[in-house]
């Protein structure tokens, strides 16, 4: 029936989550609209819900019954949790100032160390430790010599370096230590530190942007090696 209620979880990009009550006939703007509420979201036109299985990602129209949805989840898998909602931006556009709303700004900032962390954007080494820096004021607050030292990050470090440079087995950790000390003299809260880290990535004329790895195809009198990114 559509008057029964069932618990829906809607997911943030830092495995956080919502949990909302929806009925059968609940549509996917309704549920966004209910997690806008409950986050204390002022600008939620950015913002979509995606459908998660594995590492595949699908929009979801605002007309879509996220209770439909789950029943043919478990029809694919009987436990469920294979599949998952999350709640990201969606539409960038370019010039457009950050937002001042501090919600808007976490969830973006949110999305932004996801994005890193995953290698979902190129990164270089500098950029990489300079956000790492950043990320741990957000985290732990303004440098601590007493506790934030080497060993700190030995079981954390895949938190803050992105997953294609951390393969590379280099030690990071001293140098995010002396980014953070650095950083720390520069912000004041973790709300700024949050604005940092948005604005840096801001600047990448790829910041946004979904990147597909493709499979290259051989054409006669060329050849493809390596990886392709579209």
């Amino acid at each position: 029936m559509a008057s029964e209620r069932q618990i829906v979880k809607v997911f943030l990009l830092d495995n956080s989550y919502k949990g909302l009550q929806i009925t059968a006939s609940t549509t996917v703007d309704e549920v966004l609209k209910m997690v806008a509420q409950k986050l204390e979201l002022q600008e939620t036109e950015y913002f979509s819900l995606f459908e998660v299985f594995k590492d595949v990602e699908t929009y979801l129209e605002g007309t879509k019954r996220p209770a439909e949805i789950m029943r043919q989840w478990y029809e694919r898998d009987p436990t469920g949790k294979s599949f998952k909602f999350v709640l990201k931006r969606r539409l960038f556009f370019k010039n457009k100032p950050l937002s001042k709303d501090p919600v808007c700004q976490n969830l973006l900032y949110i999305q932004a160390v996801h994005d890193v962390i995953n290698s979902n954007y190129p990164c270089t080494r500098d950029d990489a430790i300079k956000l790492a820096g950043i990320q741990m004021y957000c985290s732990y607050g303004p440098f601590n010599p007493d506790l934030h030292k080497p060993g700190f990050l030995t079981t954390k470090i895949h938190q803050f370096v992105p997953r294609l440079l951390l393969a590379s087995d280099e030690n990071f950790e001293n140098a995010i230590l002396d980014m953070h000390s650095a950083i720390s003299n520069t912000v004041k809260t973790p709300q700024e530190a949050k604005v940092m880290y948005l604005s840096m990535c801001m600047k990448w004329h790829f910041y946004g942007c979904t990147f597909f790895l493709a499979d290259p195809v051989e054409t006669p009198g060329m050849t493809a090696t390596g990886k392709v990114y579209l």
